[in-house]
């Protein structure tokens, strides 16, 4: 079955859930609907376009096999139920924010703003608080399929045909991705000896093969040697005059 990253996290977020959250955020419950609808795809096509850069994705696997983002997952109604709590996951959150859009998280919230109708320090919360949700799906994935971080890109980027669009118009502007290649990977070339899941065995397969062709100075060798081969044949019948 393929995996449906977006579906997964907007199955973390019910309507009860976001109707909380236009509490905290003092705002409507349909414009907090609409900043929701928009701040999902937003933060999956940053995560996709992260991964895609550079050691991007090495950093997403460091950060969802250390940063505990599952058990988030596992309390979530709780945890924004709670003011300290909430706090420290809008803090946590800050942070994915800061290495995933960079400088670029001010116009990314403005973005939300002007497409939902929310204030911009609604919108700059409400990324925080979807941020380690997104992270946990993302986490959870992961782990389920073993994934290095070349599986990790992968799997991110196989996403991009069902959530570029989703996203709010200008989101590629905003992170310098051009149309059409906007979430093109430069994907990260594989440790030695592993394949894209993490699997050993496939890179060692790989190598079998390659082990058991003839190595090309044995090819020279044998060039050499039919060479040798002819010219004393040739010597033996040759005619004395």
């Amino acid at each position: 079955m393929a995996t449906n990253l977006l579906g997964d996290i907007q199955t973390q977020l019910t309507p009860d859930m976001v109707h909380h959250l236009s509490s905290l955020l003092g705002e409507s419950p349909g414009n907090t609907q609409k900043a929701v609808d928009e701040v999902l795809p937003t933060l999956l096509v940053g995560v996709m376009s992260f991964s895609s850069s550079g050691s991007g994705a090495t950093q997403l696997v460091d950060l969802t096999t250390h940063g505990d983002y599952g058990n988030v997952l596992n309390n979530l109604s709780g945890l924004l139920n709670e003011g300290n709590t909430a706090e420290k996951m809008m803090s946590s959150g800050r942070n994915i924010l800061s290495l995933v859009f960079a400088g670029k998280l001010p116009a990314v919230s403005e973005l939300i703003t002007t497409s939902s109708g929310i204030k911009s320090t609604s919108a700059a919360s409400l990324l925080s608080l979807a941020a380690p949700v997104v992270l946990g799906v993302v986490a959870r994935a992961r782990a389920m399929q073993g994934l290095n971080a070349v599986g990790l890109s992968t799997l991110l980027l196989g996403q991009r045909e069902g959530v570029a669009g989703l996203a709010p118009a200008g989101l590629a502007s905003v992170l310098g991705l051009n149309s059409g290649t906007n979430l093109r990977a430069v994907r990260p070339d594989p440790a030695p000896g592993m394949a894209p899941n993490g699997d050993p065995r496939a890179a060692w397969d790989q190598r079998g093969k390659e082990s058991a062709r003839p190595p090309w100075w044995a090819l020279l060798l044998g060039l050499v040697a039919l060479s040798m081969v002819y010219w004393l044949w040739g010597q033996g019948t040759a005619v004395t005059p």
